[in-house]
């Protein structure tokens, strides 16, 4: 079995991410919540316990529940200490990011919060950064290559990874999980039409006024935002 640990911002395409993968390579087992937290950090050193893995917005007796679920087989400790194990780090446009969470969270504009958000932004993908320039089997997938060119994406994942496709085609989800503020709303899948050029043509930017796109200019980290290949508006 080959473990493939995910990091990524919620709302960043990471349930896309791991449907992906699980469904075109072989002998996979993505790992969301175990070895920490799949929306925050990569730790210098991983909690065995599992007790820090959930969600930090969970209450304390939430977390402790979930840590005694955690299934750590004696397989995924070996991935660990042999540094076999695979990383995918899904990165979204913080534009289109931004305007995503906003939704999700039924914030009442953008710029409530930006900065705090824009804040976590830098600080997690610059942590996330530093593990896939210091590790071989860890890739950054932006989730607008796989909008543009699935095929190309997930070819580039299984040659980086060194992981073996289930067939000569590549699958898509015909699914994608739903926004908090869908009116159809069923197991978290949404079943209101996907419009990828919303992403691809950067309709999201239309959310922003001068005065939010000056605050992102000035809050975006130009290191960072060069190294994932986006640009500051």
């Amino acid at each position: 079995m080959i473990y493939v640990k995910q990091y990524g911002m919620k709302r960043s395409g990471t349930n896309y991410t791991r449907w992906l993968i699980q469904n075109n390579f072989i002998n996979i087992q993505p790992l969301s919540e175990i070895l920490g937290w799949k929306h925050g950090p990569h730790p210098d050193n991983i909690d065995w316990t599992g007790k820090s893995w959930a969600d930090p917005f969970h209450t304390q007796a939430e977390r402790e529940r979930q840590a005694l679920m955690v299934m750590v087989t004696d397989d995924i400790r070996e991935a660990v200490v042999s540094e076999s194990i695979r990383y995918t780090i899904t990165t979204k446009n913080p534009y289109a990011w931004w305007c995503s969470y906003s939704r999700f969270t039924e914030r009442p504009e953008p710029m409530v919060s930006a900065g705090s958000g824009i804040k976590l932004w830098n600080s997690l993908h610059e942590n996330w950064l530093c593990l896939a320039e210091g590790n071989p089997l860890a890739i950054i997938v932006r989730y607008e290559d796989l909008l543009l060119n699935l095929g190309k994406t997930l070819t580039l994942i299984g040659s980086e990874l060194q992981l073996e496709p289930k067939g000569d085609k590549f699958k898509d989800s015909e699914v994608k999980m739903a926004r908090r503020s869908d009116l159809n709303w069923d197991m978290g899948q949404t079943t209101i039409p996907f419009d990828a050029s919303h992403y691809t043509d950067r309709k999201y930017l239309k959310m922003f006024n001068k005065q939010l796109l000056e605050f992102f200019r000035q809050q975006l980290s130009p290191m960072i935002m060069e190294q994932l290949g986006y640009e500051i508006i």
